[in-house]
């Protein structure tokens, strides 16, 4: 699509007003059989005169052949001789299936993962009077123990989670959170808040970013010195983020399920405890203890995968970490379909004209939303909008995009879209609205809403 400069249609010399309601698709007949997903759009042509129409691609700025004032067969018309407007190219999921082949030249860096820099152990349920205290805390990756590699310059606090993650609340004295990576599995206490504080999560900063499908096991020992101090565990969660990315720690890139049981161990497995071998009986400082020793659960982590089907011949280096043959993650960029197929949202007049459409979570700065839309409307030959509005916590529009179309007969459904780019948007949750300009602007159950995002940098 991108190779594409242009597509001119000239229409007949008589009977002009016949090309009016005709659109230009363009599929992949290999890929799509049936014809059911096109890869490029024409808005529906709603003039006829002048009798040219010309439809621009993404390449039209390489074009350097000369535009012609008249009709050609050797060179695109003109812009003031035509009917000009911009193509829409369509875009699909975050998995892209190549089954032709893959030309690169030059280098290839494929990273199959998403990196952590910050742990955090936290109680989600904000009104527990329980305080945070813990013996040791193991992060096994490759073999060690990462926290106790690299312990001296690792930053830990004690905080109010919903409060202020930046700010130190006091601990209990002579229990400091570093306790939790010295590499001593105490009898008594290792790390504990201040009974009389508000602290609910403990941080631990600065560790070295770390490729999350990397890692075996998260171990957790705990306070056993009493039954009513092993209590103090049940309800914490472990929640690992990158606070290069997310600054604010809005978005976990792996959990764990909440602690329902007080017990001495817990153990959390990840992707790559299938790799490791030697597991010790009991409590150990050099080796993971096995799952029979310690209350194990799998940590909530999926790895998103971009596959490739196909030959991918490649000019240069191709560097990865972590390749797994048909699978190809980066970590630079997000594409997520966030709406798909969502159908019926202004079936009658009388439905409301604003609607939401997903709720989601965004690492900010620079958003490229991509808007599909069908309607129809129940008057002849009029201008309707669709409106996408980006909606923060506090209820106020963060940014909006308008989509026009030109409705040239009443009923019929008409396929429309339009890409709009967001800059400099804060890392939150947000909501997607949509809001019709007219009661006449009809969206049923045989009409769609598609919308894409591409998160960058991500």
């Amino acid at each position: 699509m991108n190779d594409i400069q242009a597509i001119v249609l000239y229409n007949r010399n008589n009977a002009h007003a016949r090309v009016i309601g005709l659109v230009i698709e363009v599929y992949n007949s290999k890929d799509d059989p049936d014809l059911t997903e096109p890869l490029a759009t024409t808005n529906v042509i709603t003039q006829s005169n002048p009798r040219c129409h010309l439809f621009k691609f993404p390449s039209i700025g390489s074009y350097t052949l000369g535009f012609s004032t008249e009709d050609s067969i050797t060179q695109i018309i003109q812009e003031a001789s035509a009917i000009t407007e911009d193509a829409i190219i369509n875009t699909f999921d975050a998995e892209v299936n190549i089954t032709g082949n893959l030309n690169v030249n030059g280098g290839v860096d494929i990273d199959t993962g998403e990196y952590f820099d910050t742990l955090v152990l936290r109680f989600p349920d904000l009104e527990t009077t329980n305080n945070i205290q813990i013996n040791e805390l193991q992060v096994w990756v490759n073999g060690a123990n990462l926290l106790v590699e690299n312990s001296a310059t690792l930053t830990s606090y004690f905080a109010e989670w919903e409060v202020d993650k930046d700010t130190s609340i006091d601990e209990l004295s002579g229990y400091p959170p570093p306790n939790v990576y010295n590499n001593v599995i105490e009898s008594t206490a290792g790390a504990v808040s201040d009974f009389e504080a508000v602290a609910n999560a403990l941080i631990i900063k600065d560790i070295p970013s770390t490729l999350i499908n990397n890692i075996q096991a998260i171990v957790h020992y705990n306070r056993d010195q009493h039954s009513y101090t092993q209590d103090k565990a049940i309800g914490l969660i472990y929640e690992l983020y990158n606070e290069t990315n997310d600054p604010n720690f809005t978005r976990p890139l792996a959990t764990t399920d909440e602690i329902t049981t007080s017990q001495a161990v817990y153990r959390f497995d990840f992707p790559s405890i299938t790799d490791y071998t030697g597991f010790a009986t009991g409590d150990s400082l050099t080796n993971i203890i096995r799952e029979e020793d310690a209350t194990t659960e799998t940590a909530n982590y999926e790895l998103t995968t971009f596959e490739v089907k196909g030959n991918a011949p490649i000019t240069g280096d191709l560097t990865s970490n972590s390749l797994t043959t048909g699978n190809i993650t980066s970590p630079k960029f997000r594409v997520v379909k966030l709406v798909e197929i969502l159908t019926n949202q202004f079936p009658t007049s009388g439905t409301d004209n604003t609607q939401e459409l997903v709720s989601f979570t965004t690492f900010g700065g620079t958003l490229k939303f991509d808007f599909d839309c069908n309607g129809s409307s129940s008057a002849n030959t009029i201008l309707l909008t669709y409106t996408f509005s980006l909606i923060d916590a506090t209820t106020a529009v963060v940014a909006s995009t308008i989509v026009p179309f030109y409705f040239s007969h009443q009923g019929y459904h008409f396929h429309f879209g339009s890409t709009d780019v967001y800059t400099d948007i804060p890392a939150g949750t947000y909501i997607l609205l949509v809001t019709r300009s007219s009661t006449n602007l009809l969206h049923g159950t045989d009409d769609h809403f598609n919308v894409c995002l591409t998160e960058f940098p991500f």
